[in-house]
């Protein structure tokens, strides 16, 4: 009798660990394109990181985009031979800064403006340092350069809820 209470006990625990596995994957969610459900969690979560990448507003490829220009434009060595290449970098930021604009909320406006303020600056100092060609020049393109990050910095912040 004692053996056949440990079966009963021992198939009904194989039963519930049966439905348990079958309930399991449908309740963890689907494949994301035909609706079936599937039992590698895997597959699962790649979909719901892909779902979630794509569901990110455009600003947030724009603002990444822009801090990586940015970046570049904050790895030039200040020196009067690489005012070329600090123009040409900073043109490239400032593309990048048109793209965040035209993607933006009004939410994000007066940050924007602080980043295309700071980077009017560092503008001016590129050409005052084409002019002068002194240390002093360059040191005021490094400290514009430097306030353009720091308001970037500011932005990425401000946009942190939306990205």
């Amino acid at each position: 009798m004692r053996d056949s209470r440990a079966a009963a006990s021992r198939t009904a625990f194989a039963l519930a660990l049966a439905v348990a596995v079958t309930l399991l994957p449908s309740s963890c969610g689907s494949n994301g394109s035909s609706g079936k459900s599937t039992s590698s969690g895997k597959a699962t979560s790649s979909a719901s990181s892909t779902s979630s990448a794509s569901s990110k507003p455009p600003v947030c490829a724009d603002l990444t985009r822009l801090q990586t220009s940015v970046g570049e434009l904050r790895n030039i060595r200040l020196s009067t031979d690489t005012l070329d290449q600090l123009s040409a970098q900073l043109s490239k930021v400032g593309s990048d800064l048109k793209a965040v604009q035209s993607t933006a909320g009004q939410q994000l406006r007066p940050q924007l403006d602080a980043v295309n303020q700071a980077y009017d600056q560092v503008k001016a100092s590129i050409s005052s340092a084409r002019t002068a060609r002194t240390r002093g020049s360059l040191a005021s393109v490094g400290s514009s350069i430097k306030r353009l990050g720091a308001s970037l910095d500011s932005l990425r912040t401000a946009a942190s809820n939306t990205c």
